[in-house]
């Protein structure tokens, strides 16, 4: 395996992400806390972050359940940047207030996915060793709603 292909590398990248996020957040949030983009846009760094350093630390553990955990979370991640990504796009185009309904139905949605998410097993079924990899992602039978959610949020916001 290659350096880049490395399971270190690509943690330590997740990792630097992460905080590079974390700090970006704290900085939008710092900049105009009562701007409704500001706002947004810390949620959405927040997300990245929650994503990148969970993604990262799937990679490192031997143990099932922590695996499992850390699988849910980077997925639960994936389901914020999401609904923050187009909010954040129908803030930044003066949107908002006519997309009300859209923004509900996708809050809600996104909030039925991250119920499924941590109640069952039917988005992410478990954390074997896969692909070289301590631990990895394996999709439950509904785990395809997730890059659904996902690129059709972005096809909207563009």
């Amino acid at each position: 395996m290659g350096i880049l292909s490395h399971y270190l590398f690509l943690s330590v990248c997740g990792y630097l992400t992460g905080v590079l996020c974390l700090v970006l957040a704290f900085l939008v949030f710092q900049a105009n806390p009562r701007s409704r983009s500001c706002q947004i846009t810390g949620l959405f760094n927040l997300s990245v972050a929650t994503w990148a350093v969970f993604y990262a630390t799937m990679y490192h553990t031997n143990n099932d359940a922590f695996g499992m955990l850390a699988s849910q979370i980077l997925t639960f991640g994936t389901i914020l940047l999401s609904v923050f990504f187009t909010h954040l796009v129908l803030v930044v185009v003066k949107k908002e207030k006519n997309q009300k309904k859209l923004l509900f139905i996708n809050y809600l949605l996104g909030g039925i996915l991250i119920l499924i998410i941590f109640a069952t097993r039917l988005i992410v079924e478990s954390t074997p060793p896969k692909f070289g990899f301590k631990s990895y992602t394996e999709g439950g039978p509904l785990y395809i709603l997730v890059p659904i959610y996902l690129f059709a949020n972005v096809l909207y916001s563009l």
